[in-house]
């Protein structure tokens, strides 16, 4: 970088020191990660930093385990060379991989924490970028878009020449994220990225506050002023002010840039369209045709039977195709020329996810029907009310620490999507409470013979010589491939807690086995050795009898389709009869009734379904619990407490053992 930039840099970091004064965010070396680094041009030369063999072995077993996708693994072993050797170049080396790490999994706060001082990184190859650009990606995660066009700029002055854009435009566009358009501009203009180009930049990120800084800091006079009034007309719109979005796009409708006029034109006209509702009307986006057509039409089974109590409330059913773009269309067709009060479905993460950002757009109550977290993540309109991998896998952890007082457990885990997400959920749900994972092993989503991962799960060179030093097994597979499985437990010499009342020796120990929704199946009943007898596994529902919501609904299930429901016929049918619950609750003809049923959602608490009590949180976040199961004798039931199980079960084995008379 040439004097006479560099000068532009550094007076653009001295404003800013300003600029995050002003907006009410101290940065000082008290705050974790707070303190944005000075760029590498400012430091003194580093002195050499020292290495070791062991913490080199270290980082290579870190990178070795992250190439095969063992990112758990990888973790633990740079957390662990951070703790014993962090002198070492190779312990900055592994802060940084560990900031990155957590800024992928969005946990900006410990990205921070991470990573290691500007001073640290020494004469590591590209270090004291990418400790810039995570910080400013962190600060970005966290909306703090002062920071973060700082520590941009800083990024910016030590980037090789590919790099560099990627740091002028981040800088650029959080520098009028922060309120200060004009170094924005300044910056785009010395990088080359043109105005059209840094609006989009701003537009993608934008949110209420941002334009309202935005706004103060653009003149009456300025070419900017109509593109940030339609700016302040869509943030507005999506936060359900309506009457002021219609305020600045009547604005931004006079603005000399014809391209802005007649967006705003097309805003107005939407507007419109978006403040007729039909308070009765709910629209339902599901893949009808294409690879998941058999899914759409189990969904729709739930919600017909659902609605059927609820007559009053209509359905306009829209197919997506499994398409996201096709799914997104459809919504948004349903909201402006249906006027539906409400959006349901669809079924995919990546589709729920494109009608949910429709949603959150228009400001209209959502509920999704994919199990998927990720599908509603930031947007307050959308709700998810089935139970993910992880919540499930998480359940049957806080079961075994707090109800079986389990402190050790092993995790033998397919290797694939939905195996690791329960591997880990279950993981840091046991570390969470207490307790420790001894032994984990992953095998091939294909694999029909489990000899290695068991060898490798004991450390057996051949039955009878492996260590059992835990006392619970969690397998999170399906129910065929687990009734493959347990045999092999056996071969191995594992002692399988069949029974409540049976523990084992302190070198055996009965394991018990925990499972995953996929247990939920007869299939997983071993009736030759009775191998899995006393499993416990949760799910989103079971049919039981003795609980008259859950009976209720398999009846009247059996009744209309003539076959059981499963667990996802039952969470998409109580996800559509809350919603149409509390449509009820609204009256109202314009965007005001979707904002009361947002509203009445969030005052569900004790909503009674097939599933069981749910519950949706002034935040959106829907409360339920899992059903835990067992397996008994030829059937799969619900779980009783472990001193009903004892109990009922020595009874039956006492009157089993009485002579015929």
């Amino acid at each position: 970088m040439d004097d006479g930039r560099r000068g532009v840099a550094r007076a653009l970091v001295g404003a800013l020191a300003l600029l995050v004064t002003g907006c009410g965010t101290t940065m000082t070396s008290g705050e974790p990660g707070a303190q944005v680094r000075e760029p590498a041009a400012t430091q003194q030369e580093p002195s050499p930093v020292a290495s070791t063999p062991a913490s080199r072995k270290l980082l290579d077993e870190a990178r070795a385990a992250r190439e095969r996708g063992d990112g758990v693994r990888a973790r633990r072993v740079l957390a662990r060379l951070v703790r014993e050797a962090p002198a070492t170049s190779e312990a900055t080396a592994a802060r940084l991989d560990l900031a990155e790490d957590a800024l992928a999994r969005e946990d900006y706060d410990a990205a921070r924490q991470w990573l290691p001082e500007s001073g640290d990184v020494g004469r590591l190859e590209g270090a004291e970028h990418r400790l810039q650009r995570t910080l400013a990606l962190a600060y970005e995660g966290e909306s703090r878009y002062a920071e973060a066009a700082r520590a941009w700029l800083a990024a910016r002055e030590v980037a090789e020449p590919a790099a560099r854009a990627e740091a002028g435009r981040g800088a650029a566009r959080d520098l009028v994220l922060a309120g200060d358009p004009g170094a924005g501009r300044a910056v785009a203009r010395e990088d080359g990225v043109p105005d059209g180009e840094l609006r989009r930049l701003v537009e993608e990120r934008v949110e209420p506050e941002q334009a309202r800084q935005i706004d103060a800091g653009v003149a009456p006079d300025d070419p900017w002023r109509g593109w940030v009034d339609l700016l302040l007309a869509k943030t507005r719109a999506a936060a359900g002010d309506l009457a002021g979005a219609r305020e600045a796009a009547l604005r931004a409708r006079g603005a000399a840039d014809a391209g802005t006029a007649a967006d705003a034109d097309a805003l107005l006209t939407e507007l419109s369209a978006q403040d007729q509702v039909e308070a009765r009307r709910v629209g339902v986006v599901l893949p009808l045709s294409g690879q998941f057509q058999r899914l759409g039409e189990a969904a729709l089974e739930g919600i017909q039977l659902a609605v059927a109590a609820t007559p009053e409330v209509k359905l306009v059913v829209r197919d997506s195709a499994g398409d996201p773009a096709q799914a997104a269309q459809a919504a948004q067709d349903l909201v402006l020329d249906k006027h539906v009060i409400a959006l349901l479905g669809p079924i995919g993460e990546v589709e729920s996810r494109a009608v949910a950002e429709v949603a959150g757009r228009f400001r209209v109550p959502h509920i999704v029907l994919t199990s998927a977290p990720e599908s509603v993540e930031g947007l307050p309109t959308s709700h998810r009310i089935r139970l993910s991998t992880a919540e499930l896998a998480a359940a049957i952890a806080r079961y075994a620490v707090t109800d079986l007082g389990i402190q050790r457990v092993g995790i033998l885990y397919p290797d694939n999507p939905t195996g690791t997400r329960s591997m880990v959920a279950f993981w840091d749900e046991i570390v969470r409470l207490g307790g420790e994972v001894r032994a984990v092993e992953g095998y091939p989503g294909d694999q029909n013979d489990f000899k290695a991962p068991i060898q490798k799960l004991i450390g057996a060179a051949k039955p009878g010589t492996g260590t059992f030093d835990f006392d619970a097994l969690f397998i999170p597979d399906d129910a065929l491939t687990v009734k493959r499985l347990v045999p092999f437990l056996k071969y191995w010499d594992m002692v399988v807690r069949t029974d409540p009342g049976r523990h084992g020796t302190k070198r055996r120990p009965a394991v018990q086995l925990l499972g995953s929704a996929g247990w939920n199946h007869v299939s997983v009943v071993d009736r030759g050795e009775n191998l899995t007898e006393n499993a416990i596994f949760a799910d989103g529902f079971a049919h039981d009898p003795d609980e008259a919501r859950s009976d209720a609904f398999a009846r009247a299930f059996f009744a209309r389709y003539r076959r059981k429901p499963t667990t996802f016929h039952a969470e998409v049918h109580d996800a559509t009869a809350l919603l149409a619950q509390a449509v009820l609750k609204v009256q109202g003809s314009d965007q005001q009734a979707r904002e009361a049923l947002l509203a009445a959602l969030r005052s569900t608490r004790q909503f009674a379904g097939a599933t069981g009590v749910i519950a949706v949180l002034d935040s959106g976040a829907v409360v339920r619990s899992p059903r835990l199961l067992t397996v008994d004798l030829d059937t799969i039931r619900p779980r009783l407490s472990e001193a009903e199980e004892q109990a009922m079960r020595q009874r039956r084995d006492d009157l089993r053992d009485q002579p015929q008379r």
